[in-house]
């Protein structure tokens, strides 16, 4: 996973670009996969849909 920095000076007119590898191999929420983030999504969005329900 990365990330891609661009920024742009008008005066110059030169484009700098910078790529940045993220260190996130150990982190804990890679170790979830697609499917389990979807349906925390999907959990969190049919939670708030109960609430906004019972106002």
């Amino acid at each position: 996973m990365s990330l891609i920095f661009q920024t742009y000076f008008k005066p110059q007119e030169t484009k700098h670009s910078k790529t940045e590898s993220l260190k996130l191999q150990n982190s804990p929420i890679l170790k979830l996969n697609q499917k389990d983030i979807d349906l925390t999504i999907k959990d969190v969005y049919n939670e708030i849909l109960k609430l906004d329900k019972q106002k």
